[in-house]
């Protein structure tokens, strides 16, 4: 696990998703509908509904993925997903999934890997305004 910026685990501090974005970085392997090849990247940042992923493959808008995201030896999750956006350089290309059905078990095991980022935000996001 690799974190990008100790203060500042939200993506943005302007954050208003209902399910925020954490900047952390942990391997992803994936597998495309159409394509029998495994692939590899990390990720940039995750929440309970979607990720960015970096990676060096070419993808398409709209294109089925199956991710198994590991954010410890012991810990990961294997979704299902699409492409949302995507934004391509020559060297590495930012992916943005959405995941389909995440089920509870996967979105406890996200909740629980980003609280170990930074508890305290995580916390302060879920009850900001609650004084």
């Amino acid at each position: 696990m690799s974190l990008t910026s100790e203060q500042d685990t939200l993506q943005d501090s302007t954050e208003k998703r209902y399910l925020p974005r954490w900047k952390a970085q942990v391997q992803v392997a994936y597998k495309l509908d159409d394509d029998p090849l495994m692939h590899s990247g990390t990720t940039k940042n995750i929440s309970c509904s979607g990720a960015c992923i970096s990676t060096s493959t070419n993808l398409t808008p709209f294109q089925k993925i199956q991710l198994t995201i590991t954010f410890t030896n012991n810990s990961f999750i294997t979704v299902k997903g699409y492409v949302v956006w995507l934004k391509m350089s020559t060297q590495e290309n930012d992916i943005g999934i959405s995941f389909i059905n995440t089920g509870k078990d996967n979105q406890n095991k996200i909740l629980q890997y980003v609280s170990t980022l930074d508890h305290v935000k995580l916390q302060n996001h879920w009850f900001e305004g609650w004084d």
